[in-house]
């Protein structure tokens, strides 16, 4: 554990180099877990843990994957089914929901394999894009529908405060709302390229967490 919160490796732990200098002096004072190994590798959850835990560090570890199922799971089972009614929308065909499934998994796996989320960059930015186009549409119809003699405010004021017969799925909404928050916060501050930079992520993450929830009030309220 000592050599983990050092972020020492068995390879690198008491050794000398070929000129025989001494190895490097540990670190005085307390060390930082959130630091980068000493061989350049990324901090991760479960690394992160190990230093906290020790050989507990495996509940962890198990927690994160029980999660990350959790969220794939549900990934799995929505997003076919939407991709079925686009799909018949468009074309007026209907593809089964389990050829999207299998498609999803052949394309998503490779994915898996990727260890460093930096890797992934232009992937992001795509997905980024489509997500601003997805919610820009669904706005400005909610926003530019022609409502009548109502209006979307008066439509809003007669929302009732509890939905009866639904309100348990927002159990389960919620609880994966933020479920990119609390996987990738570790890696995203780790990817980050200058330590300067990296010590403004934590204010800089609870901003956009902020203003992440403001934008899915407003969202939430006005494409009911």
């Amino acid at each position: 554990e000592i050599k983990a919160l050092l972020g020492d490796t068995e390879g690198n732990y008491g050794a000398t180099d070929d000129a025989g200098d001494a190895p490097p002096e540990a670190p005085k004072g307390p060390v930082d877990p959130h630091l980068a190994s000493s061989d350049g590798t990324m901090l991760t959850y479960p690394e992160l843990a190990k230093r906290a835990f020790g050989e507990y560090s495996v509940f962890v570890s198990a927690g994160i994957a029980v999660l990350q199922f959790g969220v794939c799971l549900t990934y799995f089972i929505f997003v076919p089914e939407n991709l079925v009614a686009v799909t018949h929308s468009l074309t007026g065909k209907a593809v089964p929901q389990e050829a999207f499934l299998i498609a999803m998994i052949f394309a998503e796996i490779p994915f898996t394999w990727i260890r460093d989320i930096r890797r992934l960059t232009p992937t992001n930015i795509l997905a980024s894009l489509l997500i601003f186009f997805g919610l820009a549409s669904c706005l400005g119809i909610a926003l530019f529908k022609d409502y009548g003699d109502s209006s979307l405010i008066k439509e809003i004021s007669q929302l009732p405060p509890v939905n009866h017969e639904t309100w348990f799925m927002f159990i389960g909404t919620a609880f994966y709302m933020f479920e990119g928050a609390m996987t990738l916060v570790v890696p995203l501050q780790e990817a980050v390229f200058t330590p300067e930079d990296k010590a403004k992520f934590p204010a800089l993450n609870k901003r956009v967490m902020w203003c992440i929830v403001i934008f899915y009030c407003f969202f939430a309220t006005t494409c009911w």
